[in-house]
């Protein structure tokens, strides 16, 4: 087994992220491809270990409008979380999707609604979408991306591309996927999975606290100037880390010729 599947196999038994789904509910969808939408969530969701305190789904759809259909904290159980994705609506209109972006970002990652960004957990949002916006998306999207979210996009159909990269994280590879119908969507489940595995594995281990015991050696010989400056720069460092008897421990001394 390769190591990436071997990888993916422990994140599937034991992963914990905030996954939020952003459903584009426009006319030009159609009801039968929405209903190809609501099977891929299933499978997606049922691949998933759900729980509050392992991967926690909510879900969106917009269009001319962003509509909430649950949030992160409304089905803690793949039970109820099935159920809500079996029954909410097509709401139809047109595709705003810089709006429906900058709602994500609001309205559901956030610990009110359910997000455990504050606990260090992974922020999840994927975007599913056919055609053009009629709105920016480029300004919503990196101002999500820049709340820590990581951002997968998927276009089907005619789906602007260029436009999906601009919503997406980089590289496009990773987190873009491109398909030609909705009955497609099936095909994308394993990939979307292995991929949100290795990224949640990856984001955890850059959001871990790591601790440490720092020792600051100073020269006694600097000026005053100098040592305000000095000062200065550790009480940075003192306001950014995690300063604790089981954190980080800082020491300080001076040295010179007495």
């Amino acid at each position: 087994m390769e190591p990436t599947e071997t990888r993916c196999a422990e994140c599937a038994k034991a992963s914990v992220a905030d996954m939020v789904f952003l459903v584009d509910g426009s006319s030009s969808i159609g009801l039968s491809n929405f209903q190809e939408v609501r099977k891929f969530l299933r499978s997606v969701v049922t691949g998933l270990d759900i729980g509050p305190d392992k991967v926690r789904i909510g879900l969106a759809q917009y269009s001319d409008e962003t509509y909430q259909e649950f949030l992160l904290k409304d089905h803690m159980d793949k039970t109820s979380l099935l159920e809500a994705v079996d029954t909410f609506k097509y709401r139809t209109g047109g595709t705003e999707t810089g709006k429906a972006i900058d709602f994500l970002r609001t309205q559901y990652f956030t610990e009110e609604a359910g997000s455990r960004a504050g606990k260090r957990v992974p922020q999840i949002a994927v975007v599913i979408k056919d055609g053009d916006s009629t709105d920016d998306v480029i300004a919503p999207a990196q101002r999500l991306r820049q709340q820590g979210v990581i951002v997968f996009g998927i276009g089907v159909g005619a789906a602007n591309l260029q436009e999906l990269e601009s919503i997406a994280n980089w590289p496009p590879e990773h987190f873009l996927s491109s398909i030609s119908n909705y009955a497609a969507l099936q095909k994308l489940k394993d990939r979307l999975l292995k991929t949100v595995c290795i990224s949640v594995e990856d984001q955890k281990q850059a959001l871990a606290e790591r601790f440490a015991d720092i020792f600051f050696l100073v020269d006694s010989g600097v000026t005053a100037a100098e040592f305000q400056q000095i000062r200065s720069i550790l009480t940075r460092l003192a306001n950014q880390l995690n300063i604790g008897a089981s954190a980080y421990r800082l020491g300080w001394a001076q040295y010179g010729q007495k």
